[in-house]
């Protein structure tokens, strides 16, 4: 009134204290939500995230473990290799390896199907577990071929080792569409030994091929042992 302007109905001080309770309460309860929103988002970025670990530790196994037979796969292999062969290289010890191949297995293939053929490789897995400790480590390196890499092992441990593999695998049998049937291995085994073996990965897998080049040679199903080149 002083300034000559009308500021048009005013409300008392009772009405404005109750709008300012009602707007209050109404800020108090969207703040509530919120918070609850919040706590869901919360939860629901942590179960996301266990989610996601537990994903990527299956993609992990199942990037080093083969599907037919549930073992390590090559790349478990060599990095198995590798870490033994380091070990070996501090320790001063023997590092073995048994390197193995189902003779003649596309026979298998080609008489019985696929899916006996992956009966026999699953089988196999089976036999190989029963021959190996637990601190030993075994995996399908290729079609028909496993690797056995066994630390703390000399050439007469590695030898037996191989020698029991072939009996049994030998003796395992596997039922077909036509019945009954048997399959045999032919193994090579190489040894090295540190203090210096920590680079010889490929010499160690070169001396397991060569023998087992040797026991195919020589008429399947025998053990032979190859020669180790540190030149190689």
């Amino acid at each position: 009134r002083h300034f000559g302007r009308d500021l048009g109905p005013q409300l008392s001080v009772d009405a404005l204290l109750r709008d300012t309770n009602e707007a209050v309460t109404e800020l108090s309860r969207n703040y509530a939500e919120v918070m609850t929103k919040l706590e869901t988002l919360l939860q629901e970025k942590e179960q996301l995230h266990s989610a996601l670990l537990k994903a990527d530790e299956k993609l992990a196994t199942l990037s080093l473990t083969d599907t037919v037979c549930g073992l390590p796969n090559h790349r478990a292999f060599r990095e198995a290799l590798s870490r033994d062969l380091a070990r070996a290289d501090r320790s001063k010890t023997h590092v073995a390896l048994v390197v193995l191949d189902l003779d003649e297995f596309q026979h298998v293939n080609e008489s019985y199907g696929p899916a006996a053929a992956d009966l026999v490789l699953a089988g196999m897995a089976e036999v190989l577990l029963d021959c190996v400790r637990a601190s030993d480590v075994l995996a399908r390196v290729g079609g028909e071929k496993f690797a056995l890499l066994l630390p703390s092992t000399n050439l007469q441990g590695a030898m037996i080792v191989a020698e029991r593999v072939r009996v049994r695998v030998a003796e395992r049998t596997f039922q077909g569409p036509r019945g009954a049937f048997h399959v045999t291995a032919s193994i090579g085994v190489a040894v090295t030994m540190g203090p210096n073996c920590r680079t010889h990965d490929a010499v160690l897998l070169n001396a397991a091929e060569s023998g087992l080049s040797l026991a195919k040679q020589g008429g399947r199903n025998r053990v032979m042992v190859g020669p180790l080149d540190p030149r190689a």
